[in-house]
C-alpha cells in the first residue's frame, strides 16, 4: 500500500477495480501504512490486507493482522490445520468432520502468543485514543514540512508531494558524493536522530510522538 523506500502510496481502489473486472483477487501489504495514515480496506475494496505490528502500530515483533473481505473468507480453507479451526460447540470432540468456525476464527489453528497480542492491544488502544485521523494529519504536516525545507535547500525528494499519494515517510536524496549510511550513523551519534539509508537517499519517518521541533532539528542536521 505504501512503498517502504520512498513512501509512495498506491491507488488501491483503482487497482481493486481493474483486478475484480478480471476476476482476480487483491492482496496488499500495509505494514508501512497502518497506524501512520488512514487505511480502510472496505473502501479500497481489497480482498486481503496484511500488516505486522512492529512498524507504525508500535506493537511488539511477532504479531500482525490480516484482513480478509467478507466476499472471500467463507470460500477459503485455512492453510494451517488444528483443532481450534473447527466448531466443536456441540461438545462432540470425536466428530471426524466438524464445520469450520465462522469468520476469522476458522484461521486460528492453535495456541497463539498471548503476550505479544497484549502488546498489540495496548498499542491499538493508544492509537485509537488519539484517533487515526488526527495522527494522519499530524504525520502529513510533518512530512510536508520536510519536503518543503529539503527542496528549498536544493535537495531532491523522491516522495509524492500530494498527501493522498504518500504515507508517513519520505526519501530525500543527498548532495553528490555523500554516503547515505555514513549520514545515518552521523545523525544517530551526534543528534540522536534515527533514520535509514534507502535507495541512495535518506528515509525519514514520522509518527504521533514526533514534534515540529524534532523535525526542524533533522532538517538543520541534514
Amino acid at each position: 500500500l505504501v512503498q517502504f523506500s520512498n513512501g509512495q502510496r498506491v491507488d488501491a481502489q483503482a487497482i481493486s477495480k481493474v483486478a475484480h473486472e478480471h476476476q482476480a483477487l487483491v492482496a496488499l501489504d500495509a505494514i508501512q501504512a497502518c497506524g501512520g495514515v488512514e487505511v480502510y480496506p472496505e473502501k479500497m475494496a481489497v480482498d486481503f490486507l496484511t500488516f505486522g505490528g512492529s512498524k507504525f502500530l508500535m506493537a511488539p515483533r511477532g504479531v500482525g493482522l490480516c484482513y480478509i473481505s467478507s466476499r472471500v473468507i467463507e470460500t477459503m480453507d485455512p492453510p494451517l490445520q488444528g483443532w481450534v479451526n473447527y466448531d466443536y460447540s456441540d461438545g462432540n470432540y470425536m466428530n471426524k468432520n466438524p464445520p469450520y468456525r465462522e469468520g476469522a476464527a476458522r484461521f486460528e489453528h492453535g495456541t497463539v502468543p498471548f503476550y505479544v497480542i497484549a502488546g498489540m492491544a495496548a498499542s491499538l488502544e493508544l492509537i485509537n485514543s488519539v484517533g487515526i485521523k488526527t495522527i494522519a494529519a499530524h504525520n502529513h504536516n510533518l512530512t510536508s514540512m520536510m519536503i518543503e525545507a529539503f527542496e528549498k535547500a536544493g535537495l531532491e525528494v523522491i516522495t509524492p508531494h500530494d498527501p493522498a499519494k504518500r504515507g508517513a515517510l519520505i526519501n530525500v536524496r543527498l548532495a553528490p558524493g555523500k554516503d547515505p549510511q555514513k549520514v545515518v550513523e552521523h545523525l544517530d551519534e551526534h543528534y540522536q536522530i534515527k533514520v535509514s539509508a534507502r535507495f541512495s537517499g535518506i528515509r525519514l519517518s514520522t509518527h504521533l510522538y514526533n514534534t515540529e521541533t524534532e523535525i526542524q532539528t533533522a532538517i538543520a542536521a541534514l
